[in-house]
């Protein structure tokens, strides 16, 4: 979905397997604009997936586009960190400590920033407090999201 609309025709035209006469179909209704590129592109994508993979792989990956982008939930399929003892520190688990240690980030500063810049949400609520820290017991089961697409589900040691 994010391949630009200036070279989408290409897409059809070298990975789907298309007929000339429908590919060229399409590409002339996105012109005439009864076709909406983003819908042309959903069909790319389904094509190619069912092409790779397998039809239900597609219909599952156009869904999982759906749930994230448009209905703005969480993935089904979301990896999870395990909380270490060491990021435990005076008795609380700092977000922005947990952030690179899950991989959400490259560094603590890095984590930081995305902090400060409204760009990490707990449980679908936006974090601002550079500082945010935790028990770690508190942490269980919360979804941490960077951005649009990352995603970690923190999990206490047990």
């Amino acid at each position: 979905m994010s391949i630009p609309d200036s070279i989408m025709m290409d897409y059809f035209k070298l990975v789907t397997g298309l007929g000339y006469e429908e590919v060229a179909e399409i590409e002339e209704s996105i012109s005439k604009q009864d076709l909406n590129p983003s819908i042309a592109k959903r069909r790319l994508a389904r094509l190619i997936i069912g092409n790779l993979y397998d039809e239900d792989k597609a219909t599952g990956a156009e869904d999982s586009f759906d749930r994230l982008f448009k209905q703005k939930k969480t993935p089904d399929d979301i990896e999870e960190f395990v909380i270490s003892e060491d990021l435990i520190i005076e008795g609380e688990v700092r977000l922005f400590a947990a952030m690179a240690a899950s991989g959400l980030a490259k560094s603590n500063s890095e984590a930081r920033r995305l902090i400060s810049q409204g760009a990490v949400k707990i449980d679908g609520s936006r974090v601002s407090d550079t500082d945010f820290g935790q028990e770690p017991g508190k942490w269980d089961g919360k979804i941490i999201q960077k951005g649009k697409r990352h995603f970690r589900k923190f999990i206490n040691k047990k």
